[in-house]
């Protein structure tokens, strides 16, 4: 296995690098912003296109009737979770 080393042009690129993130805080800034917009989207923070929707009570029904059918809740969970949507709406 070959072993790794650093000669001086790792040592001066290295010492270049960090002087450009030193003195150069725009770079930083453009950087961290980036990032913070990149983890924002991927959590989801960021809203794109305004206000969000709230899904109808027909959507509502129709999807409880759907975990219904496929046996993801049982029709006493069905039958309750029904009458809130009904009385809430």
């Amino acid at each position: 296995m070959r072993k790794l080393t650093c000669d001086r042009r790792c040592v001066s690129l290295l010492a270049r690098g960090r002087a450009i993130w030193k003195e150069h805080v725009m770079v930083r800034g453009i950087l961290l912003i980036g990032l913070w917009v990149g983890l924002a989207g991927i959590v989801g923070c960021i809203a794109v296109g305004g206000t969000s929707k709230q899904p109808t009570k027909g959507q509502e029904l129709i999807d409880l009737k759907t975990a219904l059918d496929r046996g993801s809740i049982t029709p006493a969970e069905y039958d309750s979770t029904k009458a809130q949507i009904l009385d809430h709406h």
